[in-house]
């Protein structure tokens, strides 16, 4: 069962379970868990405290139950919104909201059917956004004049509810803060198929129902990816060890970092549940190991750069094994290679005066994301510019094809070019001074100092020895904080949008 519910009121539980109720007898199995929800439903068969109890409906079956919805609520005492009345318009919320006051309330999302083309979900998205933001404010400032426009632009969103299309989406809800990011609209893009069929778990002393994948919102540690994980494992404990040899042989010094350090320290070997590994290098011993480590290493790895794979997205390298396939969300339609893999992060020297290393840092960081996000976009025009999936209106199409020719002109070599400037500019003048702090910028901004950082040290890591930073435990402490403390159950995943390990013969892994 879950832990204590400790919401502001103790009524909150009985509310919500009322709800639950209400749902389950009116939902007809058509109205599923959503979000977080689901997160409580697999990982803890009832409420977590933070986390809200959401559902939502596919548009049809939402519009379809909602006036039984409202009626079952007044029997039960509970308060319903769907529509309301704003400035003397009846006005259809975005969202319907089942309670009592305040003291425990669950949204019903529906959800829209949304274009297969990565491209076009980009900018329905950005729509959506825009539309959520515009009735905030509307509710704000009471003008109800813009209702009219509004309903206009909400049913903009709904386009393609009626075509052939493999995904839907909650559109509207809560306003996404900051940038709408790849990662943000594959996450937010559910595929119809995997909706079915639902099924019911237990939830508190009731039951709720959850789609067949929950994939989007939290992963299920079954069987199946237990052995896909520790597939994984095996595979990066190779890879390691052929690190660690040909390291030795050119006098490299390299240190686990990330969640492999985290690891090799509070579990003395992988994160259970991790499913990658990270390793880090001072730039110039990095510099040595791209130029001489290909002559040592063996025929069946790989290092993955822009000039050894034209399709590559990332300005770091990657180790890459032959053998099996690593399949995301993100690169299950690229051309680049998609081997079980070690990261491999340079660290660059950075100024101690913070002002200048956080002008070297937004300059560094922007670009290599503009780099990698400039490539990955361009790759996904051009597949949804040959997809043949239907387009709902001649907008869309026009936006599609003008993207496509806009993206050619991307400047992706000259960003790689300026992020490898901004990083390195300062490595000449104090890459290994006392005191010297070095600083890795992609995926997420970590410091190091050199005396922090060598000698290194060698730990055990599964079985056998490898190198951490001589101070790994500052670096920990500063990176996650009290380091040593398991996450909740919930957050205890690696999000990569995994789908499948592809095998040697052709065979797939499913988790």
């Amino acid at each position: 069962m879950s832990p204590e519910y400790t919401h502001k009121h103790n009524s909150d539980k009985v509310v919500l379970l009322e709800v639950l109720e209400l749902v389950n007898r009116v939902g007809q199995g058509r109205i599923f868990a959503f979000g977080d929800a689901c997160t409580c439903a697999i990982h803890y068969q009832g409420f977590y405290e933070g986390l809200p109890l959401e559902f939502a409906a596919l548009r049809k079956d939402y519009e379809e139950l909602l006036p039984a919805l409202q009626d079952a609520a007044a029997q039960a005492g509970l308060d319903f919104s769907g529509t309301h009345e704003l400035g003397g318009i009846s006005y259809e919320l975005p969202y319907a909201t089942v309670g009592c006051n305040g003291a425990g309330e669950a949204h019903i999302y529906p959800l829209d059917r949304i274009p297969d083309q990565v491209t076009l979900r980009f900018k329905l998205f950005r729509e959506a956004r825009k539309a959520q933001q515009r009735y905030e404010e509307m509710l704000a400032a009471e003008r109800w004049e813009e209702l009219p426009s509004l309903q206009e632009q909400l049913k903009a969103l709904q386009r393609y509810n009626g075509l052939e299309v493999q995904y839907c989406s909650r559109l509207v809800g809560s306003s996404e803060g900051g940038h709408m990011g790849e990662r943000t609209v594959f996450t937010r893009s559910i595929e119809i198929a995997g909706l079915y069929p639902m099924r019911t778990l237990p939830f508190e002393d009731s039951a709720i129902t959850v789609p067949a994948t929950v994939s989007n919102w939290t992963a299920e540690m079954t069987p199946a990816r237990m052995e896909i994980i520790s597939i994984i494992q095996r595979e990066n404990m190779e890879t390691l060890a052929e690190i660690d040899r040909v390291c030795g042989l050119l006098g490299i010094d390299y240190f686990l970092c990330g969640g492999s350090m985290l690891g090799a320290l509070r579990h003395g070997g992988f994160i259970p549940w991790d499913d990658d590994m990270d390793i880090g290098m001072l730039r110039c011993d990095y510099a040595r190991f791209m130029k001489e480590a290909p002559a040592l290493l063996q025929e069946r790895y790989f290092i993955q750069l822009p000039g050894t794979d034209k399709h590559d997205h990332f300005v770091y390298a990657r180790l890459r094994k032959e053998g099996i396939n690593y399949i995301t969300t993100y690169n299950e339609d690229k051309d680049f290679h998609k081997g079980l893999w070690i990261d491999i992060f340079p660290f660059d020297a950075r100024p101690k005066n913070e002002g200048l290393a956080r002008v070297q840092r937004k300059c560094a960081n922007m670009l290599a994301r503009a780099s990698m996000g400039f490539k990955r976009r361009k790759e996904y025009v051009a597949h949804d510019a040959e997809l043949d999936s239907p387009i709902a209106c001649e907008e869309d199409a026009r936006y599609l094809r003008s993207y496509y020719h806009k993206s050619k002109f991307f400047p992706v070599t000259l960003c790689r070019a300026g992020y490898h400037v901004a990083a390195r500019i300062l490595n000449p003048l104090l890459m290994k001074r006392p005191g010297a702090i070095h600083a890795s910028y992609i995926p997420s901004y970590t410091t190091i100092t050199t005396e922090e950082e060598l000698p290194v040290r060698r730990v055990p890591f599964e079985g056998g020895e490898y190198p951490v930073p001589n101070r790994a435990e500052d670096f920990l402490e500063r990176q996650y904080g009290d380091y040593m403390a398991l996450p909740p159950v919930h957050m205890r995943y690696a999000e990569h949008g995994f789908k499948y390990l592809e095998m040697p013969d052709g065979s797939k892994l499913h988790p």
